[in-house]
C-alpha cells in the first residue's frame, strides 16, 4: 500500500499542501528497519544481562576458590602443628637416649676393668670345681675351659662374647647335676685297661660296668679312685638302660657318699 507525504509551496502568507505519493516498497524498508532496530536493542539488553549475570557468577566462584584456598592452608598448619609437637616430643627423647649413651661411654672403660678380673676368677674356679668334682667328661670339661683361657687372651673376640662364653660354660656345668648320662670310658681296673659303660647320676654318683656285666664298680670320691662293688650289679645295669632310654624311668638304689657336714 503506497504512502502519502505532503509537500509544501508558495509564499509566506499563503501556504497549500498537497499529497505526493511514495512507493510502497520504501515504507516496508522502513518498517523492516525499525523492526531490527528493536530486535538489535533487545539483542543488546539481553547480552549485558547475561555479561552482568556472568560477571556475578565469576565473582563468586572466585570468592569460593580463595576461601577453599584458605580453609585448606589452615588445615594444612593445624597438621604441621600436630606433626611439629610430635617431632619435639621425639627429639626431646632422642636427646635423653644420647645422654645416657655417654653416661654409658664413660664408664665402658672402668667396666671393663672391673670385669676382666671377675672373668678370671670364674675360670679359674671353673677349673678347681672340675679338678675335684667326680671324674666324668673330664677330655671334654678340660677343653672347654682351656678354650676360655685361650679366648680371654684374644683382642679380637668383645667382652661381652668372652663373658657370654664364660656364662656358657658355667651353664652347662650347672646342667650336669640334674641330668643321668651314659657314655663308654676306658678305666684300669686291676692293672688292666679295658672299656667300660659309664653311668653318671647327676654329681653325686658314677658308675661303670663291663658289657658283659660282670664287673660293676663305682667312683670313690674321698679316695680319688675306682672301686668295684658287684652288690649294685642289677641297678647300674637298670640305670644304664634308663640313660640308654630303652626302658621309662624308674627308681633305683645305688650307693652314693654320705652327705659332709659344713
Amino acid at each position: 500500500m503506497a504512502g502519502k507525504l505532503w509537500q509544501y509551496h508558495g509564499g509566506q502568507d499563503s501556504i497549500s499542501r498537497e499529497k505526493i505519493k511514495v512507493p510502497g516498497k520504501f515504507v516496508a524498508a522502513r518498517r523492516k528497519w525499525r523492526g531490527a532496530r528493536a530486535h538489535v536493542a533487545t539483542f543488546l539488553r539481553y547480552q549485558f544481562s547475561v555479561v552482568h549475570v556472568f560477571s556475578g557468577y565469576v565473582a563468586c566462584e572466585g570468592t569460593r576458590s580463595l576461601e577453599d584456598q584458605y580453609r585448606a592452608i589452615n588445615k594444612e598448619i593445624d597438621g604441621l602443628k600436630v606433626y611439629n609437637r610430635l617431632m619435639r616430643a621425639q627429639v626431646e627423647g632422642q636427646s635423653a637416649v644420647l645422654e645416657d649413651i655417654g653416661l654409658s661411654m664413660d664408664q665402658v672403660d672402668v667396666i671393663n676393668r672391673q670385669i676382666f678380673p671377675l672373668m678370671e676368677r670364674m675360670i679359674d674356679g671353673l677349673d678347681q670345681s672340675v679338678k675335684l668334682d667326680i671324674p666324668f667328661l673330664m677330655d671334654e670339661r678340660n677343653r672347654r675351659i682351656a678354650d676360655l683361657k685361650g679366648i680371654m687372651e684374644r683382642s679380637d673376640v668383645s667382652v661381652a662374647e668372652k663373658f657370654r662364653k664364660v656364662m656358657e660354660a658355667y651353664q652347662i656345668e650347672n646342667d650336669y647335676g640334674t641330668t643321668i648320662e651314659n657314655y663308654t670310658q676306658s678305666l684300669t681296673i686291676d692293672d688292666a685297661t679295658r672299656s667300660f659303660n659309664m653311668l653318671r647320676i647327676g654329681r653325686i654318683g658314677l658308675y661303670f660296668q663291663s658289657d658283659d656285666t660282670k664287673i660293676t664298680g663305682r667312683w670313690d670320691n674321698e679316695a680319688r679312685s675306682w672301686v668295684v662293688d658287684d652288690s649294685a650289679r642289677n641297678e647300674v645295669r637298670k640305670g644304664l638302660r634308663v640313660a640308654r632310654q630303652l626302658i621309662a624311668p624308674e627308681l633305683i638304689i645305688v650307693p652314693v657318699p654320705a652327705a659332709e657336714a659344713n
